[in-house]
């Protein structure tokens, strides 16, 4: 049967569009314009990352202080009844770490001048405080003044708490062990204010355990000349024994809730913006625009 004269019924192979030959071969065609792209994005990169303020994170170590030699693990009897058990270091130390970003310790150090002016070192100039300036300090005092809220004063205990709860982070990596950070522009006072924050808070629990333990004290005193059997008067005299411990180590001197392992530290180059990454991501992001072009206006191909 001859079938030269009629039509080819059989379905030709679509076309596959562009081929890898025909992208390698508009990419080459263009090279040197993806190598300038490659090379503008580098520049910007750089660019960028020498525009961003460097931010330094302090670095710190805390561990739970160990607990006193034939201590006991809990009050007795009677002090767990009166509501006046004793912490135990553990649940100092939990304390502790709660107490890092609370608006006591944050009090602490906005009465501090020198420790206020190095967190807040752009609005301390010259020896007084002074307004924020630039578009986004313009731009918040515009809402605040649209919103009816409080423009600009300067920084307190509130400002203070506010860059604490943003700068500071508490990893924990025992039981009671914590490793904390702390971001700022300026390397120095990462570490100092890193430091000064854990101090203060030791020095907060410190005081509050000695003002209980007084109190403890007082209680027992006030009670004991009441207590006629001897079992309970033994049990009040081991409170009273206990309530004392607690106020020797609220008065005494080195750290009291928590020991640090390893002192504020901060490396020497920043921790942000990275260097290497801007350069990576800009000579990237060039390359692909540069391809991009090259590859929009490359003929395209037949069909």
């Amino acid at each position: 049967m001859d079938f030269a004269g009629q039509p080819d019924l059989m379905p030709r192979e679509a076309d596959s569009g562009i081929s890898l030959s025909d992208l390698v071969s508009a990419l080459w065609r263009r090279k040197l314009l993806i190598i300038s792209c490659g090379i503008a994005g580098l520049a910007a990169g750089v660019l960028v990352c020498s525009w961003m303020k460097p931010v330094y994170r302090a670095t710190m170590t805390i561990a739970a202080m160990p607990a006193p030699a034939g201590s006991r693990p809990a009050g007795s009897v009677v002090a767990t009844l009166a509501g006046l058990s004793s912490s135990t270091t553990q649940a100092n130390f939990q304390q502790l770490v709660e107490a890092l970003t609370s608006n006591e310790v944050a009090g602490r150090i906005a009465a501090q001048p020198e420790l206020l002016h190095a967190a807040f070192s752009s609005q301390w100039k010259n020896g007084e405080w002074a307004r924020p300036t630039g578009f986004r300090a313009s731009l918040s005092g515009w809402i605040s003044s649209i919103s009816g809220r409080p423009g600009w004063h300067p920084p307190a205990r509130d400002e203070v708490a506010a860059l604490i709860g943003a700068k500071l982070t508490k990893t924990k990596v025992l039981n009671d062990i914590y490793e904390l950070s702390f971001d700022m522009p300026d390397r120095d006072a990462a570490e100092k204010l890193l430091s000064s924050i854990v101090h203060e808070a030791d020095t907060a629990l410190r005081t509050g355990a000695g003002e209980l333990a007084r109190s403890r004290i007082d209680f027992i005193q006030a009670k004991i000349s009441d207590i006629t059997f001897n079992d309970q008067r033994q049990v009040l005299t081991q409170s009273m024994s206990d309530a004392i411990n607690d106020q020797i180590m609220a008065e005494s001197k080195g750290p009291y809730a928590a020991r640090i392992v390893d002192p504020a530290h901060s490396p020497i180059n920043p921790h942000s913006p990275s260097f290497i990454l801007f350069v990576i991501a800009g000579v990237f992001l060039g390359l692909a625009t540069g391809a991009g072009i090259a590859f929009s206006r490359s003929p395209s191909p037949r069909r």
